[in-house]
């Protein structure tokens, strides 16, 4: 069986992981910030008003793209109206139910593939900017499904 990262990641117990890997001249300049960052369901701590505090912290780091991991309670609507706040006026939603990952992003999301069956949380893949970003958060408390969901990734 050949090692590839996503099995390494499996094995090692990661359950969160945004990937991308670039096709062509990602952003204007070159180059693509890209965060992937698991918000612990869906923000909970953050209780401000419309996720302020995560919005200036996005604001200030400044990321060409953000794969999320855990958007709980979020709905297309409600994850675009925070994106917009951070600066990115795209942003894609895996699924509304349950740990969700999503994508925002400075440039347009294309080519969007969702998927949810046989994966606890799903994962979003898409192209950005000449880029192939995945956001997936991988089963957290059985080695055996992370493999089986690294092997369908």
């Amino acid at each position: 069986m050949k090692t590839s990262i996503l099995t390494l990641l499996a094995a090692a117990g990661f359950t969160a992981a945004a990937f991308a890997a670039p096709v062509a001249d990602a952003t204007p300049e070159g180059e693509a910030k890209i965060i992937s960052y698991n918000i612990l369901e869906g923000m909970k701590d953050d209780t401000t008003a419309h996720k302020q505090v995560f919005a200036a912290w996005v604001r200030q780091q400044d990321p060409d793209i953000l794969a999320l991991q855990e958007t709980n309670g979020f709905t297309q609507e409600s994850l675009q109206a925070l994106a917009e706040s951070y600066g990115h006026p795209y942003a894609i939603l895996c699924k509304e139910p349950g740990y969700p990952p999503a994508i925002t992003s400075k440039y347009p999301i294309v080519n969007v593939r969702r998927v949810t069956d046989n994966m606890t949380h799903g994962f979003v893949m898409a192209d950005i900017g000449g880029y192939h970003v995945i956001s997936i958060h991988l089963n957290p408390h059985s080695r055996a499904k992370r493999m089986k969901e690294a092997e369908i990734l």
